[in-house]
């Protein structure tokens, strides 16, 4: 059984910084990354903006919601209900016959 250590990561990563009336704004997402076969996979999704105040130094990190995530876990929560509903009428309308 292989190990999953080294193969499956979460990292955290930093885009380019835009600089604006005194303050620098960093976009961060996280990754998760995942090494297989000589093939690499990265889940990436927003984490949240990092904000400098250039003025006095101070740093404040300010969380993304990320809307799509929940959208997609509402899609496929709704699809596995649907087709557990459909299966189960199915097999009802089998027996009846």
């Amino acid at each position: 059984m292989s190990t999953l250590r080294g193969r499956v990561t979460w990292q955290i990563c930093a885009a380019e910084p835009i600089e604006s009336f005194g303050r620098r704004v960093t976009p961060l997402s996280r990754a998760l990354v995942v090494h297989c076969r000589g093939t690499t996979y990265a889940w990436n999704r927003p984490y949240a903006i990092q904000v400098e105040d250039q003025a006095d130094g101070s740093r404040r990190l300010l969380p993304v919601i990320d809307r799509t995530l929940h959208l997609q876990l509402v899609a496929v929560g709704l699809g596995l209900t649907l087709a557990w509903l459909f299966t189960g009428v199915s097999r009802r309308k089998r027996e009846a016959r």
